[in-house]
């Protein structure tokens, strides 16, 4: 700890590098809420609501961070380690603010340079035992206040003087629209930070005085054995009737939208079973309190390994009152522990709703699930699906935070600062309490994208890198989602195992409507019989074999000549040009190794070698390969005849090699610097070829200065893989041919010289008399700066 005893108690004056909350836009009865979201259509904002809505943004983002009590809860990692502290999100809205509007055009010039890349990007982590090390350095929090004073200064001055915000219609491809892009990032920060609070020792946190109040349905105290219709209601199913839904905006901008948004899909839904309400901490109290809730029948393999691993027995906000056995227990909010407030909805993960449904299934001996988005969109009032009702339609655009709490719309927009008991406001048309707002629902489906879907050129991985069969949808905002959060068109998304401020609703039905799309194509939304599903898995494993086989087996005998032995050009390649450039071979990362076969060759000449893939099975035979000096697989001979051998390692020091399963589009960032990156086929296999590019260079750039890239690549864009509007090349560009090898040059910037480029063929074996011949376009850069 560095001795910044100014953090403890209420901030001085100093903290605040915006306007004060009692300054500020949206400053009501002593606390400050949330501003309607910016309607963005002709005439609809002017200047000054637009600097109104920064200011609220801002200024709620430092009250939140306000509540942080002493150095320690900055700086300290969070339990479950797959998040940075919360110095990071103190800092990265005010960083992207920066990046966002030098990419748009609409500031020349870093701020901190150094700072606008370490608070950049955040943590994926792959699993839920995936732990972040959290061994940055950061700078004190007092460094951090004086950047974000800078940066706000920056940011108010040019929305104060640019000629494009003077109330004219904002599109999808004005640089302008980089302003209501960079607001709503902030305010998406605004809630996970909250539940990063949440999950903090409460001695390190306390409610600021400007924060609103929890919700007004708190009790003063509770029964430890909660009784149905009295300390929570009974819960009814409810009819609700089919129809088509249209998923997604289309093309309209009548307010900011992510880009996973706009398209559109209509769903034929047939008719289904809901409960009225959300599920309550009463009802998952039963649950708890049978045994139910650590018994493994009840939960998918995955939820158990995470249940198992979490050691959890409980949802993750109860606090035990007393010994186990006695089930009973308090709430944690965001920033005290409270009575159980038995008729407030639980707040769990989705794993922990599916075997909620699983065990009631079982009581009800009916089909409980949890919905889908579609259905989720039914149980909505009628009137948010009526595109007649134009910008109306969406209430967060004309309501503050305590204005949808007074007429009982919902719990969003920050009219308090927690979740409310499931029967206080009023049901929608179809009969449904909180189909928006109180807590986000969990739904059954894998996020992706809409039909027509296109990336946004500001913000080209806002989505794609989620589309991947493993994160699940979640809709409906909850009391701290603002903006665009609490927008009827919010399409968000999280893990099974992760905890947001969000529970779970049942249904009975057949859930027509779900979509599910395929790892390797984002645009399936349809689910697969399980003969399709095995015949998918089959050709997987096919191309697993032909990929194994190309990394290690010797020269095929009626392969092209010029194809054969790729691996080992490759580390020949790469060694000659560490001779002939004075690079030296201490360290390389190959991104992208797959099986692993170039990693083992390069060992033979460098001294450490980082083999990066995100396919586990890939990774999974290359450890076998390193730990055992072989791994078996068959290839084919013709039709059903198959021969089976050993994926060998070639004569090298193993030991020098190490793999890790991450995604190259968000590198770790205690990743480290080598002397050579290495790509092979990989920038025309991912969702955002300009993230890898990013972290070539800059403050956490994996390319030391003065060592090579080397880039191995067909171009062969497809958007199974990349949306065409990641591509780095393949397409026009202002009338004239943009290459990959242009794109290539133009994303990785001043920072790079180009050295040199050349062919370099290989061919996959499909089987004896087949081969597929590709010309990989090699191309060699040097690190400058």
């Amino acid at each position: 700890m560095r001795d910044e005893d100014w953090l403890a108690g209420d901030r001085p004056s100093y903290w605040w590098t915006g306007k004060k909350p009692e300054d500020c836009p949206g400053f009501v009865d002593g606390v400050l809420v949330s501003l309607p979201l910016p309607n963005l259509n002709a005439g609809s904002y002017t200047r000054q609501s637009l600097l109104d809505y920064f200011d609220n943004t801002w200024t709620i983002t430092e009250v939140l961070f306000s509540a942080l009590q002493s150095e320690e809860p900055f700086f300290r990692p969070p339990y479950h380690q797959l998040r940075h502290p919360l110095v990071f999100y103190y800092v990265h809205p005010a960083a992207l603010y920066v990046n966002k509007f030098r990419l748009a055009g609409l500031l020349d010039e870093p701020t901190n340079q150094i700072y606008e890349q370490l608070f950049e990007t955040g943590v994926d982590e792959m699993s839920w035992d995936d732990m972040s090390k959290n061994c940055e350095s950061w700078p004190t929090i007092r460094e951090c206040t004086e950047y974000r004073r800078v940066v706000y200064k920056r940011v108010r001055k040019m929305l104060q003087t640019h000629p494009k915000l003077d109330g004219q219609a904002m599109s999808l491809k004005d640089d302008v629209y980089a302003v209501a892009m960079v607001f709503e990032h902030e305010r998406i920060h605004i809630e996970t930070t909250s539940v990063l609070m949440r999950e903090l020792p409460v001695s390190l946190i306390k409610k600021p005085p400007q924060w609103p109040s929890i919700h007004p349905s708190a009790p003063a105290d509770s029964s430890p054995s909660p009784v149905e219709g009295q300390d929570f209601p009974v819960n009814r199913f409810v009819g609700v009737a089919g129809g088509i839904v249209e998923l997604g905006r289309g093309a309209e901008v009548d307010s900011f939208g992510w880009d996973n948004e706009f398209g559109s899909t209509e769903m034929n839904v047939q008719g289904f079973e809901a409960q009225e309400f959300l599920i309550t901490n009463g009802q998952y109290w039963e649950f708890v309190r049978s045994g139910a809730y650590v018994s493994e029948e009840y939960w998918t393999p995955e939820g158990w390994g995470w249940r198992v691993f979490r050691n959890a027995k409980w949802p993750t906000f109860w606090v035990p009152d007393g010994p186990q056995g006695l089930h009973q227990y308090k709430l944690r909010v965001v920033f005290d522990i409270i009575p159980m407030p038995w008729a407030w909805p639980a707040v769990v993960n989705l794993h922990e709703a599916k075997a909620y449904c699983n065990w009631l299934a079982q009581k009800l001996q009916k089909p409980c699930r949890i919905p889908t988005e579609s259905e989720h969109r039914l149980m909505r009032n009628a009137s948010t699906r009526d595109k007649s009702n134009g910008p109306e339609r969406d209430p967060v655009l004309g309501l503050r935070g305590d204005q949808f709490l007074e007429q009982g719309l919902a719990n969003m927009n920050l009219g308090c600062s927690s979740e409310g008991a499931v029967n206080c406001g009023k049901p929608s048309s179809a009969g449904i309490y909180d189909s928006m707002g109180n807590v986000w629902v969990w739904c059954e489906d894998w996020f992706c994208p809409l039909d027509g879907f296109r990336v946004h050129h500001l913000y080209d991985d806002f989505s794609t890198p989620c589309f991947d069969g493993k994160h699940s949808v979640i809709m409906g905002g909850s009391f701290i989602s603002t903006g665009n959060e609490a927008s009827i068109h919010a399409r968000f998304h999280f893990r099974p195992h992760f905890f947001q401020h969000a529970g779970c609703r049942v249904v009975i039905g057949e859930g027509s409507g779900t979509k599910r799309p395929s790892t390797t194509d984002q645009k399936s939304r349809r689910e697969v019989s399980a003969a399709a599903a095995l015949e998918l898995e089959a050709k997987a494993e096919r191309l697993m074999h032909q990929v194994v086989h190309l990394h290690y087996a010797g020269a095929d005998r009626l392969a092209p000549p010029d194809a054969g032995l790729y691996p080992k050009r490759c580390a020949e390649l790469v060694a000659d040009l560490c001779s002939r450039l004075n690079v030296p071979t201490e360290s390389l990362l190959d991104l992208g190794c797959s099986v692993g076969g170039t990693c083992f060759q390069f060992a033979q000449s460098f001294g450490s070698v980082m083999g990066i893939d995100l396919d586990e099975k890939a990774i999974k035979l290359a450890e076998t390969v390193k730990s055992t000096g072989s791994s078996p697989y068959t290839y084919v001979e013709e039709g059903n005849l198959v021969t089976s051998t050993l994926a060998k390692a070639p004569e090298c020091d193993r030991s020098r090699v190490k793999f890790l399963v991450a995604d190259a589009c968000c590198l770790p960032p205690d990743l480290g610097i080598y002397s050579v990156v290495f790509m092979a086929n990989l920038i025309d296999r991912i969702c955002s070829p300009k993230s890898v590019l990013g972290r070539m260079a800059g403050l956490k750039g994996v390319v030391q200065i003065g060592g090579l890239l080397v880039n191995v690549s067909s171009y062969t864009w497809d958007e199974a893989y990349t949306n065409e509007g990641a591509w780095l090349g393949g397409m026009e560009v202002n009338g004239q041919e943009c290459k990959g090898v242009d794109g290539l040059r133009a994303a990785l910037g001043d920072a790079f010289e180009y050295v040199e480029e050349r062919d370099l063929p290989f061919s996959l074996r499909e089987h004896a008399r087949k081969y597929q011949y590709v010309v990989g376009h090699v191309t060699v850069w040097r690190r400058i700066a």
